[in-house]
């Protein structure tokens, strides 16, 4: 073993191909080396600073495989590299993005909802629905309703209204941690003649 790796060194000293990729091996080192340093310095790197931390660790990749190997092999296993990363990239961005999208849905619905029209006895449904422990964390009851709205000179749109109970929020929807203004202590009701709850 230790006779072969002496061979493979001095294959790569004495070809002057592999000295050439090796005297770039080492200038994309410092090059890498740099732009870490500054990246990790800086507070908000720049994109210089990520371009060229990017562009070492590429060239020392591409640099370093072709000290031991052919043209063609370093480009056949370049090409395997980027093909992988690739979709590495394209699996993390579509399941951060599939998360996102399910914390914003499953914070302002439940994951069960159970609606009729003349809903009445929604309060034996509810007693029922918290029966059905482990797999029933929490039940709450709402209001939704098409309703009209109107603004300026005469402009009409359609709406969904949801009335939701502001005491029981916070165990069924993600709702105050979505919101960006107000609090849910608005929602709760005031007496008459009071001045309504502050939400700045």
């Amino acid at each position: 073993m230790a006779y072969e790796s002496f061979i493979g060194w001095r294959w790569v000293l004495t070809s002057r191909r592999s000295r050439l990729s090796l005297a770039m091996f080492v200038l994309s080192l410092v090059v890498l080396a740099v732009g870490a340093m500054e990246f990790l310095r800086s507070e908000r790197p720049t994109p210089l600073i990520v371009a060229l931390l990017a562009l070492g660790a590429f060239c020392a990749l591409v640099f370093g495989i072709g000290c031991f190997f052919s043209v063609f092999s370093t480009v056949s296993v370049i090409g395997v590299v980027l093909g992988v990363a690739a979709l590495t990239l394209v699996l993390s961005v579509t399941s951060g993005f599939q998360a996102a999208i399910q914390g914003k849905v499953l914070g302002v619905n439940a994951h069960v909802l159970v609606m009729r029209a003349g809903f009445t006895n929604y309060r034996d449904v509810e007693e029922l629905a918290r029966g059905m422990k482990p797999d029933v964390v929490a039940v709450q009851p709402f209001v939704f309703s098409e309703m009209l709205i109107t603004r300026g000179k005469g402009e009409l749109s359609g709406i969904l209204l949801k009335g939701v109970d502001p005491d029981r929020l916070g165990s069924v929807l993600d709702l105050p941690q979505h919101m960006r203004e107000g609090s849910v202590a608005a929602l709760k009701a005031h007496p008459p003649g009071s001045p309504p709850p502050r939400t700045g």
